[in-house]
């Protein structure tokens, strides 16, 4: 029988893990050289406007930028301003170690099956996704919403506005409640821009995904807890409830 390892309140079984490992350490690690680096190193290069990359390629180089592991992970013996993995020093703990440090845990568990049972008939999709790793770095927060909502395949998708804005015009109204389910709690920029949601399960908890990276879960959290960690500076909250 397959181990899974848990990461932020999380069951996450080998095949991703393996998945995480690949994602972080590709065969081909791009680096990106101005033309006297590249001279100097004797390298042909790519123009960066012609790069193709996957999606988790290009959260995954976001990442790298972020934190050189030399510091981060000292024990490892790895060089202070080292920044690239290798496949070997990718074990289940440092996997579970670098996802966690990004996110918060989940506490779909502690959600009472009553607040489940409620929540069924306008969120039939929530229950599956809550406590959940994407399998890459396709679903984002509005798809994770949509999909909550029963919208089949959205919560695989990097949902762009476009959707997302015709999702709340034809399945929301104003209005809602933090303690009731399915009011989606959203946060617009001040040019009217939709940039996070998230929505309610009912008996004071919510459900979202904080970005759409790969190691980003959907996670289940106290309504004013997830309200607190989407705040943003210029980005004002609404609330719609789903009908």
């Amino acid at each position: 029988m397959a181990e899974f390892l848990n990461v932020l309140n999380i069951p996450v079984d080998p095949a991703l893990l393996a998945a995480w490992r690949g994602w972080l350490a590709p065969a081909r690690q791009p680096f990106y050289l101005t033309a006297a680096e590249a001279d100097a190193l004797g390298l042909d290069t790519v123009p960066r406007d012609g790069l193709t990359l996957t999606l988790e390629a290009r959260d995954t180089i976001t990442e790298w930028n972020i934190a050189p592991l030399g510091r981060a992970f000292p024990e490892l013996g790895l060089p202070p301003g080292r920044f690239l993995w290798r496949p070997r020093q990718l074990t289940a703990g440092v996997l579970a170690r670098l996802v966690a440090a990004s996110g918060v845990p989940c506490q779909r568990a502690e959600v009472p099956p009553e607040v489940w049972r409620a929540a069924q008939e306008v969120l039939p999709g929530a229950r599956a996704l809550a406590g959940s790793f994407p399998q890459g770095s396709a679903g984002n927060c509005f798809g994770t919403v949509m999909g909550a909502a029963g919208t089949r395949g959205a919560a695989a998708e990097w949902m762009q506005r476009e959707p997302f804005e015709a999702f709340l015009q034809e399945r929301t109204r104003p209005g809602g409640r933090d303690d009731q389910a399915g009011t989606v709690l959203l946060r617009r920029s001040s040019n009217g821009l939709a940039q996070h949601a998230a929505v309610t399960l009912g008996g004071g908890w919510g459900l979202h995904k904080a970005a759409q990276t790969w190691w980003t879960p959907r996670v289940v959290l106290p309504v004013p807890t997830l309200i607190r960690a989407s705040r943003s500076v210029g980005w004002r909250l609404s609330r719609r409830q789903l009908r």
